[in-house]
């Protein structure tokens, strides 16, 4: 009897700040724009393969992304002189193309005496 087990983690977690911190004095003839934007992408992939009479097998696939986006501006004593002040924190999910920010795909091929068999598991968050 074969057995097999094939597990595939992936995690993106980026942490993105941006900020005017406490303390500041600022003074512009404009605006101020502060932009935190993270776009995160994770694959995760795995494959087993089982030969035998008995073939049993299991693939595992996760994939996640978790981001930390922070965008602020001030804390005690910040002051602040713009024409415009624009705060953004945000994220975004990865242009067309590849369009997903955590994929999984798990697939288990196996080969028994009386003929073949093949599952799949594909996923896009």
């Amino acid at each position: 009897m074969a057995q097999s087990r094939q597990c595939c983690h992936s995690n993106a977690t980026p942490v993105v700040n941006a900020y005017i911190g406490g303390n500041a004095k600022v003074k512009v003839a404009g605006d101020i724009i502060i932009d935190a934007i993270a776009t995160p992408r994770t694959n995760a992939e795995a494959i087993g393969v089982n030969v035998g009479a008995l073939a049993v097998g299991a693939s595992i696939a996760n994939a996640t992304a978790t981001p930390l986006v922070t965008a602020y501006a001030g804390g005690s004593n910040t002051v602040i002189n713009a024409d415009t002040l624009s705060v953004v924190a945000a994220t975004n999910v990865p242009d067309s193309g590849t369009g997903y920010s955590a994929k999984t795909k798990a697939n288990r091929i196996g080969r028994r005496a009386c003929g073949s068999q093949c599952h799949g598991y594909d996923s896009d968050q």
